[in-house]
């Protein structure tokens, strides 16, 4: 037992060595697991450094580079965002977020997730969705985040159904996550007192 414990040690430095990484420790090993490099550090990229180091992924980053990726100090150094906006309404709100990521020197990567506007649904059948979505919202943020290495998430939920979903997914992932609110229409974004500022 001890053997093989120093075998997978050695195994495991030898990778660190090579910049492959390790699995995180906080990781569930009920999970699948995901190499990264270690906690602490000035490294941000921990989970995205897998595919975009050296050469080990060249469709990867060829495919990065098509869809927005600037230069190869970016691809290699910057930390990968997913920005996730629940409910195409707010995807005008997602862009905002983006750029605000993209100002501090990361690559933010926006996409949508599925969601049930539960003002939309009220009264009607629609209504038998509601809750369900909750796993879909889960499922597809950290569908995305997990596979395509994202070192971070940002979630935009529109609907007080929707926050679970998006909670859920971030339990999931473990990874770096803040969740901002925002309004679920132009009323409620004003004030109900008239506000227009």
């Amino acid at each position: 037992m001890a053997l093989e414990a120093k075998a997978k040690a050695a195994a495991t430095a030898a990778e660190e060595d090579e910049g492959v990484g390790i699995v995180d420790p906080k990781s569930d090993p009920q999970y699948l697991q995901f190499r990264c490099l270690p906690p602490g550090g000035d490294r941000l990229n921990r989970w995205s450094h897998i595919i975009t180091r050296e050469h080990d992924f060249p469709a990867s980053q060829a495919m990065l580079y098509g869809a927005g990726v600037p230069s190869e100090e970016m691809m290699k150094n910057a930390p990968h965002v997913g920005i996730a906006t629940i409910c195409t309404h707010l995807l005008e709100f997602g862009k905002i977020v983006k750029r605000g990521v993209e100002k501090q020197k990361m690559l933010a990567w926006q996409y949508n997730a599925v969601g049930v506007s539960d003002a939309i649904t009220m009264g009607g059948e629609g209504m038998r969705y509601s809750l369900q979505s909750r796993d879909l919202i889960a499922d597809s943020i950290e569908t995305v985040t997990m596979a395509q290495h994202h070192d971070a998430n940002i979630s935009i939920p529109g609907c007080d159904k929707n926050m679970p979903g998006v909670i859920m997914a971030a339990a999931r992932h473990n990874r770096p996550f803040i969740m901002i609110t925002s309004s679920e229409d132009k009323f409620t974004q004003r004030g109900s007192y008239g506000r227009t500022d």
